[in-house]
């Protein structure tokens, strides 16, 4: 038995899959811009799909310059193109035959999101300029059980979804008001608090590991990342809450090379551990390496933990920190 490790993509490819469900319930075909791009004929005629049925159809004249504008990779890679949306869909019916020529009228864009829902600059451009309707589907937690689930979609204008974004960087934008987030059920934690509880986790197994606070930050939020499809702002952003919340790194110290611990428990620990709370030096690094890996100690390894922590002037957790992030162990 194997267990798919929870990233992006899948997060991704599972909401395509609730997606793709609803056309085939609610009678809607669609076609990627992949295919599109990779498949342009002269007669521009496609294969959608609808369930389990495909689909010959045939793009109505009015349309093809924007579908032509679209259909192209915006970061100009042949081997891994990704398109400004997801899919362009055809309102097709639930009857036993299709229109092979429906009008233009039946055809809308498709962005489909998962998580906090944020778009690019680029997509936000793209929503000034089109014609065609978009239609936006939203799972919030697509990790929920199937009967769980909760969809919300939504179909207008470029022009008028544009009202609906607030930035949160120059490249990245979210839902002003949360329309078409999933309303919360009763006993259930929000995304927003399960990534500050796991920020925090974080934070209290790293903080030995690293120098300074920004590079304790990049790391959790690397990791989270890796967890969650959020933008790498909104990440960092419940990361400073879990900072605050926790009271061991002081929030508006991040970037600096500073702890947070206040100067009175700092001195009283050095009394102790001379070194603690200092960079470790290239020449502290290689004693510990060569000590930790001499085989003709005979000490357990708390003993060997004790000695170092004597030796270079640390705290024994410190001294496993360190072994940990120069995987000694």
């Amino acid at each position: 038995m194997v267990t798919p490790r929870i990233t992006n993509k899948l997060r991704g490819s599972l909401g395509e899959i609730y997606y793709k469900e609803y056309c085939d319930q609610k009678g809607w075909a669609y076609t990627s811009l992949e295919n599109i791009y990779e498949s342009k004929n002269s007669e521009w005629t496609f294969t959608f799909k609808k369930g389990f049925c495909r689909i010959k159809i045939t793009i109505p004249k009015d349309i093809r310059p924007e579908i032509n504008l679209l259909a192209n990779p915006t970061n100009n890679s042949f081997s891994s193109p990704s398109f400004v949306f997801d899919f362009l869909a055809c309102r097709v019916g639930n009857n036993a035959t299709y229109s092979k020529e429906p009008s233009s009228e039946n055809f809308a864009w498709v962005e489909c999101k998962t998580g906090n829902a944020v778009f690019t600059s680029n997509q936000i451009n793209t929503m000034s300029k089109i014609i065609l309707p978009l239609a936006i589907f939203h799972t919030s937690d697509v990790l929920e059980k199937p009967k769980d689930i909760h969809m919300d979609c939504d179909i207008k204008p470029g022009k008028e979804w544009i009202h609906e974004f607030t930035p949160i960087d120059n490249e990245i934008y979210e839902f002003a008001e949360k329309k078409t987030a999933a309303p919360k059920l009763p006993g259930k934690t929000s995304q927003k608090e399960r990534v500050i509880i796991d920020a925090k986790r974080l934070l209290q197994e790293n903080h030995e590991k690293f120098y300074d606070t920004q590079s304790l930050l990049r790391h959790t939020v690397d990791v989270l990342m890796g967890t969650y499809h959020l933008g790498e702002q909104r990440l960092q952003n419940y990361t400073k809450i879990a900072i605050a919340d926790l009271g061991t790194i002081n929030r508006p110290d991040l970037g600096k090379n500073t702890r947070q611990k206040d100067n009175s428990a700092i001195q009283e620990i050095q009394k102790q551990h001379p070194n603690a709370y200092e960079l470790w030096t290239k020449s502290d690094d290689a004693f510990l390496k060569r000590y930790w890996s001499d085989n003709s100690n005979k000490q357990n390894k708390c003993e060997l933990v004790q000695k170092l922590s004597k030796q270079l002037g640390r705290q024994p957790g410190g001294i496993l920190s360190r072994v940990i992030k120069l995987k000694l162990e």
